[in-house]
């Protein structure tokens, strides 16, 4: 191996006359190779295993974040330029300096994600889920930005969103709608779309970093009206007497089920993702465990009903009857409550990390996650309706 060094340090390098220094000077460059390769290699770049599982396909890399929950994944300086990872759950991964140019991220779940220093030039970031992203000084030069949810995001100032496009339907850190005085100051371009409710962005972007849906992202989805439900053997809807009995299809992603009656279902570990569930009749039904994920619930009756550890991320559930309803350790990151009825409903444990609870009704009889009564001034923190009932 041929060593260089700048001339004045190779001049008194090579003069030394004494033999031990040179012995010692190779002897500290081994040492330093071999702590170097000691170090986990997540110091200097991705994990190979990682991307191995991620160029498996989008079903795959989700599958297996589904069974090692809770596991830290490192694609730091990972080569994804032109990636198809559309719907990837991709929350709390380390991307950090990942080459993402071009890459098509649309819809996928960014969450949490750290993206510092990354490229995302040219990206499809339609619709992802960037929540609570880490993004310093990350470039998005071009990058398609609309209707991205960038809430709560990290240093979005310090990264280059030039030529960009976001909309309307963009979500900035602060909560609120991307504008044209906001696209100007970032130097990006701001397009005008159909403006879609606030609600429906929440319920269609903010999904769970540990829940996987492995359906085709442009597959048609599901339609169920009333009436197929309760005419067809699987999908028969329970009476109260016979909801034990009765048997019922647990599988409704994206299903139409506008004002189904399923007071006192058994419905526990049910799919509801991303289902049309409006004006649903679930008033003490079983919903332990249930993946309602960007389910929209709004104006739906769950008084009573038994959601303990269910899974409510970016579920809509604005003016919905949660009176009474056992919300024990259930997630409800980025869900939508607004105007919910929430007296007597036990939330201890629950994730309301980004929920919003402007004009919920709240009482002394709502347990919080921390386990204590509700008061007045945890009310008007969240900007709810403290009731005296």
């Amino acid at each position: 191996m041929r060593l260089t060094f700048p001339p004045a340090v190779s001049l008194q390098f090579f003069n030394m006359n004494n033999q031990s220094m040179i012995s010692s000077f190779f002897q500290r460059m081994a040492f330093t190779a071999l702590v170097a390769s000691a170090l986990p290699s997540s110091l200097f770049a991705y994990d190979r295993a990682h991307v191995t599982l991620l160029q498996q396909g989008v079903a795959v890399w989700n599958n297996q974040r589904q069974a090692t929950m809770g596991q830290t994944l490192d694609l730091s300086r990972a080569p994804l330029a032109k990636a198809q990872l559309g719907e990837a759950n991709l929350a709390h991964v380390s991307l950090s300096s990942a080459f993402l140019q071009a890459a098509n991220l649309r819809g996928a779940n960014l969450q949490a994600a750290n993206l510092r220093w990354s490229v995302l030039d040219g990206a499809d970031l339609r619709d992802a889920v960037l929540v609570g992203a880490h993004l310093f000084e990350a470039s998005l030069v071009k990058a398609d930005a609309r209707g991205a949810n960038f809430k709560s995001a990290t240093s979005l100032e310090q990264a280059d969103l030039s030529g960009a496009l976001v909309s309307n339907n963009t979500i900035v850190p602060s909560g609120e709608r991307a504008h044209g005085q906001w696209a100007l100051r970032h130097h990006a371009t701001f397009v005008q779309e159909p403006e879609r409710p606030i609600a429906s962005i929440a319920s269609a972007i903010s999904f769970s970093p540990e829940r996987t849906i492995t359906s085709p992202p442009n597959s048609a989805p599901t339609t169920v009206s009333q009436s197929a439900v309760t005419a067809h053997p699987s999908n028969v809807v329970p009476s109260p007497q016979a909801s034990a009995q009765a048997p019922i299809t647990k599988e409704y992603a994206r299903a139409t089920l506008n004002g189904v009656n399923w007071s006192n279902a058994d419905l526990a570990g049910a799919n509801f993702y991303k289902a049309d569930m409006k004006g649903a009749q679930l008033q003490g039904a079983n919903l332990q465990g249930a993946h309602c994920d960007r389910a929209f619930l709004l104006q739906a009756n769950l008084q009573g009903a038994n959601l303990t550890k269910a899974l409510l991320f970016g579920a809509t559930l604005d003016k919905a009857d949660l009176r009474n309803a056992n919300l024990t350790e259930a997630s409800l990151f980025g869900a939508n409550c607004e105007g919910a009825d929430l007296r007597g409903a036990i939330l201890t444990r629950a994730n309301v990390t980004d929920a919003v609870l402007t004009n919920a009704l709240i009482s002394s009889t709502t347990v919080l996650p921390s386990g204590k009564a509700a008061t007045r001034q945890w009310a008007l923190m969240q900007q709810a309706i403290f009731s005296q009932d």
